[in-house]
């Protein structure tokens, strides 16, 4: 958490003496709190410089009723406390789902402008479409990628894979470190016989990040919130199969199922009905595949992106006006 703040004053820094010699129409933090403290600091009052902020996740919208003295917890308080005083001194609040967005009028209030922008971490159109092709006698190789791998329900998913001992598999971990696992996950999940771990830990090139798309036949992570899951329209413009939950703005990345594989989170069983699904029928599992890719270029396209963003900063021009 410290290291976090800290490395957001140093971005705050930078952007101050950038002003200094640079005029801008429009500013985009990445955090809300952030784009505060700059306009705050601003001693010409610009009245044509928008200051936006994005809120990518939903970890503070439960606060604080959810505030905890302890772990992330009390990080997320924090945030909460600052994006109180923020949110409502900008012009424009961006989220990335419609989910998040009515999360945040719910918990702020409506006074800024909010809107739905699906952002693109990639160019999906440079994405090569290329579902792997499993042979029976191969181990069912699932993906799990997430930092947070809690909020993700990795344990979720071991105790679903703990009930399928039928096929040998390969799980792939992206994300946590080896030994916060081993800490905080049941140590008996941890061993299943039929189950080969290859713990990755972060991953910070795209291009690697694409090839374990590529090479694995479902991309799993059952999360229990999530503001939208971007791994899962990662997964599909790569032609991966997803399985995953119907939790916070995933089912707008999976059109309600028609994607992939979805069930309730925080439910073992079922999230074991739907990986016995995705690979019983591959005729289907093929077709979600292929229609996941199609909305996905729809949805994300950069194009898109930047229409949304334009049509934001002129209603609040003409508000201004």
């Amino acid at each position: 958490m410290i290291n976090y703040y800290f490395k957001s004053i140093a971005y705050g820094r930078c952007m101050l003496r950038l002003l200094k010699t640079s005029q801008f129409d429009v500013i985009i933090f990445h955090d809300v709190w952030l784009a505060y403290s700059i306009r705050r600091k601003l001693r010409d009052p610009r009245a044509r410089m928008f200051v936006t902020g994005f809120i990518h996740d939903d970890n503070t919208t439960d606060m604080p009723g959810a505030f905890r003295i302890n772990g992330a917890s009390l990080s997320y308080f924090v945030r909460w406390v600052l994006e109180r005083f923020t949110i409502p001194k900008l012009n424009i609040v961006l989220t990335n789902s419609d989910y998040l967005k009515d999360e945040v009028r719910n918990a702020f209030g409506t006074q800024p402008d909010v809107r739905r922008v699906y952002y693109a971490a990639h160019d999906y159109t440079r994405i090569r479409f290329q579902p792997r092709i499993r042979t029976a006698d191969e181990p069912l190789r699932i993906l799990f990628v997430k930092n947070d791998f809690i909020r993700g329900g990795l344990p979720d998913l071991l105790s679903a894979l703990q009930s399928l001992p039928d096929w040998k598999c390969i799980l792939t971990i992206v994300g946590p470190e080896e030994k916060l696992i081993y800490r905080k996950v049941d140590k008996t999940l941890l061993q299943l016989p039929h189950v080969q771990f290859a713990m990755k830990g972060r991953v910070t090139s795209q291009s690697e990040m694409l090839e374990l798309y590529y090479d694995h036949d479902i991309c799993c992570i059952p999360s229990r919130r999530e503001a939208l899951g971007l791994a899962n329209a990662e997964a599909l413009a790569c032609g991966t199969a997803v399985v995953t939950t119907r939790s916070g703005g995933i089912p707008e990345v999976m059109d309600n199922g028609n994607n992939g594989y979805v069930c309730t989170a925080g439910a073992p069983d079922e999230l074991a009905t739907q990986i016995r699904a995705c690979i019983h029928d591959p005729v289907s599992a093929m077709e979600k595949r292929r229609h996941g890719r199609e909305f996905v270029l729809q949805k994300f396209e950069l194009d898109s992106m930047f229409r949304i963003l334009k049509e934001a900063f002129l209603a609040v021009d003409q508000a201004i006006e």
